[in-house]
């Protein structure tokens, strides 16, 4: 890290504060924005605030300002957006300069925005090229959570970030880092910064993303591993379930037949057993029940016809963020 290193703020909410989650590779965690050039003076720093506000303001257009210096000379504050996928600027690559200096490349970092009604992740503009080393670099590029969440092989803070997504209209913030899979076959560290944001009907969870594997080497989780391979030799399908919001988030063996699909789309489940199984969840959740129970449920693909699948759910996370592990099969009347 050096003063002229590129700073990556975050405006994940658009009325702020908006606050710094990074100086060059080195994690900050919801540090100030009026603070972060200090030796610059208090003008850069009204700067700094001004270029970043303008982002936000103008839908995420690349801002500049020229400041001039009381010694002499100059200062340039630029300010590069960070879109989301429905063109709100989730973040802003912040630089400033003096006179003679060029910007270093800017770190790697991207935007997200999951859904939590339609329970997908959209990705924003270069977070498929920049964060999973794929060449597409197209924005709006939308992903079931299972498709994150079975390239992860260490996130220690999962808790925490489910407990996020399951109280969104509570507010709240989630940083943490987490290693994954990329599309080339390698490992990546990612650290994540999210709040949860809520417009009228709307909520979600708007990300950003940063890739630092370079400075944090990867270093996956046995557990993970084992789980998996234990999953597997089960035969059916087997995933980890949120029991605060009845989602299956990580298929650890993929299910089968008919409903193999469900590995990378969320199907649609009929309105009365979505009910029955968000209640049966929260049996779970609340402990007022065994710690298993099972429950069949309609579901379908797109405008597929209906398939009966059964679901046993087992409780093996209580607090903070209760999680169960999913069984799912086909039900044999089907």
């Amino acid at each position: 890290m050096t003063s002229s290193d590129w700073i990556v703020v975050e405006t994940l909410v658009p009325a702020g504060p908006h606050t710094v989650i990074a100086d060059g590779a080195e994690p900050r965690s919801w540090a100030s924005l009026t603070r972060i050039r200090a030796e610059h003076g208090p003008d850069a720093a009204g700067s700094l605030v001004g270029v970043v506000t303008k982002c936000v303001e103008t839908a995420g257009s690349q801002q500049e300002s020229i400041l001039r210096r009381r010694g002499g000379g100059r200062l340039t504050v630029l300010a590069v957006p960070i879109l989301g996928a429905f063109g709100h600027p989730h973040g802003a690559h912040v630089w400033v300069g003096a006179d003679g200096d060029q910007p270093p490349p800017r770190r790697r970092v991207a935007a997200v925005e999951w859904d939590a009604k339609s329970q997908s992740a959209h990705h924003g503009a270069d977070h498929d090229e920049l964060i999973l080393g794929t060449t597409r670099g197209r924005r709006g590029v939308t992903r079931p959570p299972n498709d994150f969440f079975r390239r992860i092989v260490r996130f220690d803070d999962r808790i925490d970030y489910l407990t996020l997504a399951a109280n969104i209209e509570q507010g709240g913030r989630f940083e943490g880092n987490l290693t994954l899979h990329d599309d080339c076959g390698g490992l990546r560290v990612l650290r994540m910064a999210a709040r949860a944001y809520s417009e009228g009907d709307a909520r979600s969870l708007r990300i950003l993303v940063h890739d630092i594997s370079d400075v944090q080497p990867p270093e996956p989780a046995m557990d993970t591993a084992a789980l998996r391979a234990v999953a597997g030799a089960c035969g059916d399908g087997a995933g980890l379930m949120t029991l605060d919001g009845a989602l299956i988030f990580e298929w650890l063996s993929p299910p089968p037949g008919r409903l193999a699909a469900w590995e990378d789309e969320p199907p649609f489940i009929r309105q009365d057993d979505q009910r029955k199984l968000e209640a049966m969840c929260a049996r779970l959740r609340l402990r007022v029940s065994a710690p298993d129970e099972t429950l069949v449920v309609h579901v379908r693909f797109g405008t597929g016809e209906w398939i009966r699948a059964e679901i046993a759910v087992t409780r093996i996370v209580n607090d903070p963020a209760p999680l169960g592990l999913a069984i799912v099969r086909l039900d044999e009347e089907d």
